[in-house]
């Protein structure tokens, strides 16, 4: 009983261990006198778990549980608790490890693939294929591994909901239930039909003939040695894409932050995901494989909370996964939103669920510049947590009939041989990526009418520095201050630094001045990040410069530089040992002005004197502040 006491009072950490000692010391002697009572052993498991000290935790646990009878309760209990404490040692290793994006991601894999063999859960799945993503970074092997294991994730998630289903009285046809992510090839006829986005009244014409498009863009990849000569590549091309349509359901209900439609019929139960990286975990409620119960195996939690459910009859959805982004915010919600115009102008008693973060995003923004979106048609869908605590699961709406915008994933063309320093994905390993009739949707929609030669003549940098989350980079402002110098010897151009203004009331105003900005960008330069989601807006021919990745679920940018007849090239990285993830990144500042003042095309104008009266045309010297 000292145990507790100990701990507590110490408040000098380097004492900790002398405390631990000391209180083993006592509980070992005190044990002399009952040496077989296990719940002594549980006691002071107990102690070590609460202070973090896993792998003690675990042989106290497994200490009790040699105490206790096999086939009863305590022997059971004592089972899981070990399970629990080796499951606990090795995801505090996990973390450690990983060392807030800085660690060594091989031995955080090995260390999450143990985790598996102790709890084969959907979540534990999922993270282990985040990792493996940003792996692929430097082993491309890992990008295959990362996609086996999200179906996984997603086929475990499923038996663990269903599982759930049973303990609630709501069981579901085992053999008919599914995940569905592709919903043209996957859907079921039980649940939903397709229509034309053009004219909703109208069935969906089927898939159609895949188009191309896209050219060879190339990758200035990192120096394999200090001093060695820059090497490039090409990034595989081109895309292709199939049909859009307007996906239509009868009596399903809303589950989680990512807006999961959950049908149900005689033939099964459907969870119908946006993406195949839908987390299941963080949005329907399941049943842990070993413990039996709601939650995590460090998190049990009750049964779904049905509470502030909201009652529909007739919606559209464009909550999807990663709403809360920018990049999907101002690329797939917008293009969801866009596709639902002709059905929402043709019946107004269909309500829009959009996606609402507690803060406001800004996807308010771009909604108010939609002359024909009436706001009051607007439902909010309010975003919990990413787990149960934080209303993650939970059902948010029950809809009598909705509408969902959604089209066939987009591909990526296959060469034979997939040797050499970049990878070519499987159309699978591709992430969110709309079509490029979408993207050009969104473009036409903002930008009507391009802008005057005369008038595109921003350079755009997009600059993530050591305040802004992952992938900052200290050589941002170097590379600030080498395109302001070289600006100032030149008559035509603007540099423009992009920051983000996001809240507040003049959301729409905002958004208006950048896309305008954007519109008449010349380049746009940043590190792989948000706010390059604005080239949505650039016009034909602007010179887009990523410094980014070589890992496939990042060639988003890359993508929508393709869609629109942007000129993209793309300067990887020079260390990035997490991935996507990695705290500070590194890059060859000298190489990405190169690609900069090589790539802008040559500008022959006459003198300002003669130009003053062309529309938007701006001198050095009189030009509009931002």
């Amino acid at each position: 009983m000292m145990c507790r006491p100990l701990h507590t009072s110490g408040e000098d950490m380097p004492l900790m261990e002398d405390y631990i000692l000391f209180a083993s010391r006592a509980f070992n002697k005190a044990m002399q006198m009952r040496p077989d009572d296990p719940k002594a052993y549980a006691q002071l498991a107990q102690f070590f778990c609460d202070i973090k000290y896993y792998d003690k935790c675990a042989d106290y646990f497994k200490f009790a549980q040699q105490r206790t009878k096999e086939g009863t309760p305590e022997h059971a209990a004592m089972t899981n608790q070990t399970t629990f404490a080796n499951f606990a040692f090795n995801n505090y290793e996990v973390e450690r490890m990983y060392d807030g994006g800085n660690g060594d991601l091989v031995e955080v894999i090995s260390t999450h693939r143990g985790l598996l063999d102790l709890y084969p859960y959907s979540d534990l799945i999922y993270g282990l294929a985040l990792h493996e993503v940003m792996h692929s970074e430097t082993d491309f092997r890992m990008g295959p591994q990362a996609l086996q294991h999200y179906k996984e994730a997603a086929k475990r998630g499923l038996e663990q909901w269903l599982d759930g289903r049973e303990q609630i009285d709501e069981p579901c046809e085992v053999a008919g239930s599914a995940v569905v992510s592709d919903w043209a090839a996957e859907g079921h006829p039980d649940d939903m039909t397709l229509h034309s986005p053009k004219d909703p009244s109208l069935p969906s014409p089927g898939r159609t003939p895949r188009a191309t498009y896209g050219k060879p863009a190339r990758v200035h990849l990192r120096s394999t040695k200090k001093g060695a000569r820059a090497r490039e590549a090409e990034l595989p091309s081109p895309f292709s894409e199939g049909s859009t349509y307007l996906a239509k359901f009868e009596s399903v209900s809303l589950f989680g932050n990512n807006g999961v439609i959950v049908a149900q019929s005689d033939t099964g139960c459907r969870l119908y995901i946006s993406s195949p990286y839908v987390n299941l975990a963080n949005n329907v409620p399941m049943v842990h494989p070993l413990t039996g119960g709601f939650g995590r195996p460090y998190q049990p939690a009750p049964p779904s909370i049905q509470q502030n459910v909201i009652n529909l009859g007739k919606a559209a959805l464009v909550v999807q996964f990663g709403q809360t982004s920018f990049y999907h915010i101002v690329t797939e919600v917008l293009g969801r939103v866009l596709l639902l115009q002709p059905l929402l102008e043709a019946d107004p008693d269909i309500h829009l669920i959009y996606p609402r973060a507690s803060d406001g995003h800004q996807l308010n923004g771009f909604l108010a510049l939609l002359p024909w979106l009436n706001r009051s048609r607007l439902v909010g869908y309010k975003m919990g947590g990413h787990s149960w605590a934080g209303g993650g699961w939970h059902k948010r709406f029950e809809v009598d009939t909705l509408w969902y915008a959604n089209w066939d994933p987009v591909g990526l063309e296959r060469k034979k041989s997939t040797r050499g320093p970049v990878p070519v994905p499987s159309s699978a390993g591709l992430h969110c990526l709309l079509p490029r009739a979408g993207l050009q949707l969104i473009r036409n929609t903002f930008v009507p009418e391009a802008p005057h030669p005369l008038q595109r003549r921003r350079i755009i940098l997009c600059p993530r520095k050591e305040n802004d989350g992952p992938r900052a980079s200290k050589g941002m402002d170097v590379l600030q201050t080498r395109l302001t110098e070289w600006v100032k010897s030149q008559k035509h151009y603007k540099l423009d630094v992009f920051q983000v203004e996001s809240k507040g009331s003049k959301e729409a105003e905002t958004a208006s001045k950048d896309i305008r900005h954007f519109s008449e960008a010349a380049a746009v330069v940043g590190v792989h990040g948000g706010a390059l989601a604005n080239i949505v807006f650039c016009s034909p021919g602007t010179l887009v410069v990523e410094i980014g990745f070589l890992i496939t679920q990042s060639w988003h940018y890359y993508h929508t530089a393709q869609a629109l007849d942007l000129n993209y090239t793309m300067v990887q990285v020079e260390t990035a040992p997490q991935g996507l993830n990695t705290a500070l990144v590194e890059f060859d500042i000298d190489r990405v002005m190169d690609v900069v003042l090589q790539g802008l095309p040559p500008v022959q104008v006459p003198d300002d004197a003669d130009l003053m009266g062309t529309p938007g045309y701006y001198s050095p010297d009189a030009h509009e502040e931002l």
